[in-house]
């Protein structure tokens, strides 16, 4: 600025440079610069009387505080059924300029995140990971105010599978079959099969027999007197349980002479083949490759398909499958002992469950045998 004197010629021109710290906007720097006469040195006389005053520099003194800081988590199944979660903030305070930062929680280093509005996301979060995150606002000249902070612990998918639909059950001799709907969620990683007495009411005191990535399961080894419950339930790939189906099943009388095998490419032959209570599979490429039929009162009667994922062949054979047999996906069936076998590797079988068909009765007992020589007589004593 410039100001002069009260008369003409004691007047001097003066300039006033103020200056604002930027670390502590309350504080100024003022420095004055004097014009005097050549020779004229400090001369106060010179100089107006100058008042102090507050000059306020808009958007210096004022930095805006973050406020409605909130963190919340997005979980997104993809189409291939991998699930995706996000750490979403947000805030409600609006300012000229905002950033956000984020860490894994013992991390020594922050991470810059992307601003958008009044919101950012920090993508592909760890379920079960604690992520620290922050956010600050700055006025028209970058002057930052403090950070608002916090944490989270992500969970993840918390939403379970529904429960199985169209659940049902065959009777076979010395066991039965159990059947159900595809599952509908995307996320679903496989189904988990109990077993109980008919009066259980309650899975936790049922017994576990396994679980598979499919539509089916085969159950034998039964007597016919052996009624009982069977549970099925969903589980996704976050570890989420769904409700369990239950229903209930009494399985056919058990062959006498035991469970026998069969293989073939085509639909099963004249019923001449086998006997009451023995399997038969068709193996293969083809469309019903999979399919496995029982022997029932001298016929045989389709009951469940195990059919592997799309491209996939079944094969079988007395012995364990060698490592240049099939491709990866295929499946093995081993006869004699009910052995199942899928190809993980290229010459890699990896055994995946026994279906053994139930023991046979137990034999007539043997005539007795003749009465042995009776032995000579000891010496005298």
């Amino acid at each position: 600025m410039t100001m002069k004197g009260e008369s003409g010629p004691d007047w001097a021109v003066f300039w006033r440079l103020v200056t604002r710290s930027v670390v502590n906007p309350g504080w100024t720097v003022t420095l004055d610069l004097i014009e005097q006469p050549n020779g004229v040195y400090a001369d106060t006389l010179h100089l107006p009387a100058l008042k102090p005053r507050a000059i306020d520099v808009p958007g210096v003194r004022t930095v805006p505080v973050v406020v409605g800081l909130a963190a919340d988590e997005i979980a997104e199944t993809q189409a291939d059924g991998t699930i995706l979660v996000w750490l979403v903030l947000t805030w409600t305070s609006a300012a000229p300029h905002t950033e956000a930062r984020w860490r894994k929680s013992g991390a020594s280093t922050w991470e810059r995140l992307d601003v958008s509005g009044r919101r950012a996301r920090v993508l592909g979060v760890v379920p079960g990971a604690t992520y620290e995150y922050g956010v600050c606002h700055l006025n028209v000249r970058r002057i930052a105010s403090d950070w608002a902070s916090g944490s989270r612990l992500i969970g993840g998918d918390l939403t379970p599978p529904e429960a199985p639909a169209g659940l049902a059950l065959a009777p076979l001799h010395g066991g039965y079959s159990v059947k159900w709907a595809p599952p509908a969620a995307k996320d679903y990683a496989l189904t988990e099969i109990y077993e109980s007495e008919t009066s259980v009411n309650d899975i936790a005191s049922a017994g576990f027999l396994g679980d598979i990535n499919g539509t089916a399961w085969l159950r034998l080894g039964l007597a016919s007197e052996d009624a009982r419950k069977v549970w099925v339930r969903h589980k996704d790939r976050s570890g989420n349980v769904g409700a369990a189906a239950a229903a209930q099943v009494t399985p056919l009388p058990s062959p006498s002479g035991g469970s026998t095998w069969h293989f073939g490419a085509a639909a099963p032959p004249a019923n001449s083949l086998g006997a009451d209570g023995d399997f038969y599979m068709v193996t293969g490429s083809a469309a019903a490759a999979g399919s496995i039929y029982q022997k029932q009162n001298g016929a045989w009667a389709f009951f469940v398909d195990i059919h592997g994922e799309d491209g996939s062949s079944i094969h079988g054979g007395t012995g364990a499958p060698g490592g240049a047999l099939g491709k990866v996906g295929d499946w093995y069936f081993r006869q004699g002992n009910g052995y199942v076998y899928k190809k993980t590797g290229d010459t890699v079988w990896t055994f995946q469950r026994d279906v053994t068909g139930p023991r046979g009765a137990r034999g007539s007992t043997g005539s007795r045998g003749p009465t042995g020589a009776r032995g000579p007589k000891g010496a005298k004593g």
